[in-house]
């Protein structure tokens, strides 16, 4: 990472091309109020190396490629997740193939890019790093206590002097019945390392830097209440498209409503249809049996006179 005491932050305005394939997952993911300042970070620092711990659809690894990609550096990413799950909070998502999701993406989008993918434990992955290797740090795997303490013991030999390393979901809000460990770990660590920052929407991100200057470098340039007005921008926008999608789907449950109205029609119909068939059927088979009857009669009749 270039190391600079006086810098102009830019701000920019990217199109994230996964969002054309994989919109739900990754435009609407959590992570994604963080992405316009995820893409700033990498656009403005232009690091060397940088290690997401917790991948999964690729919101935020796709938010650092995409700058890689438009500004055209040589950064090499590194996503390291075992794309498979082993507890309740995320079981259901793993019933799809989420592997698949950010591999697809991945090929299709930044095929030129270095974006490599670790499918491994974090702790495995670690071995493949030197120490006072890595730019960026960024930890978003378990959210347990003792997981997140852990990653970052680990894994913070291998940070540079002037690096930085990410933490999500530190807000306090209540997921899954509880406040999460990585919100604990925290507040705990700003504690001992006194140069952080933290945005406090989309569940929260923790921004820990390693150096001083790092931290002034960032600090003294980046308006931390742009991303809030643009992350509350899009949440305006993300309502309005509720709305929108509310009335349509008003618009579906009436015309639902309506088929099923005229399919109740349609078998009255048919079923008075069927009576009256059976009705003529009868009528029919009782004329053709007096026919029958009368026939015989005069038949009899016949042979008396003979």
């Amino acid at each position: 990472m270039k190391e600079r005491k006086t810098m102009t932050w830019n701000y920019y305005t990217p199109e994230f091309e996964c969002d054309k394939y994989n919109r739900d997952m990754l435009k609407y993911s959590p992570w994604s109020g963080h992405r316009l300042f995820g893409y700033d970070l990498i656009a403005n620092l232009k690091p060397n190396v940088v290690v997401e711990l917790g991948s999964f659809y690729g919101c935020s690894m796709f938010a650092f490629a995409q700058a890689v990609k438009d500004l055209k550096l040589d950064t090499v990413l590194y996503g390291v997740d075992l794309w498979e799950t082993f507890d309740k909070f995320t079981e259901q998502d793993y019933k799809e193939d989420i592997y698949g999701a950010f591999l697809r993406v991945k090929e299709t989008c930044f095929s030129q890019q270095h974006v490599k993918m670790m499918k491994m434990t974090f702790d495995q992955a670690a071995e493949y790093f030197e120490e006072g290797s890595i730019d960026i740090l960024h930890i978003d795997g378990s959210h347990f206590y003792e997981d997140v303490k852990h990653d970052f013991e680990i894994w913070s030999p291998k940070l540079k002097k002037n690096s930085i390393v990410l933490f999500h979901d530190i807000g306090d809000e209540i997921i899954n019945g509880g406040i999460m460990g990585s919100h604990t770990y925290w507040n705990e660590l700003k504690e001992q390392y006194p140069w952080n920052m933290q945005f406090d929407f989309s569940c929260g991100l923790g921004v820990l830097f390693m150096s001083e200057e790092i931290y002034r470098t960032v600090t003294e340039t980046v308006k931390k209440d742009y991303y809030q007005k643009q992350t509350n921008s899009f949440d305006v926008q993300m309502k309005d498209d509720l709305r929108k999608l509310s009335f349509k789907l008003k618009d579906a449950e009436f015309y639902i409503s309506d088929l099923k109205h005229q399919l109740e029609i349609k078998d009255s119909h048919l079923e008075k249809y069927k009576a009256d068939r059976k009705k003529l059927q009868d009528d029919y088979e009782a004329t053709i049996r007096g026919k029958d009857e009368y026939i015989s009669e005069l038949e009899g009749r016949l042979k008396e006179i003979r």
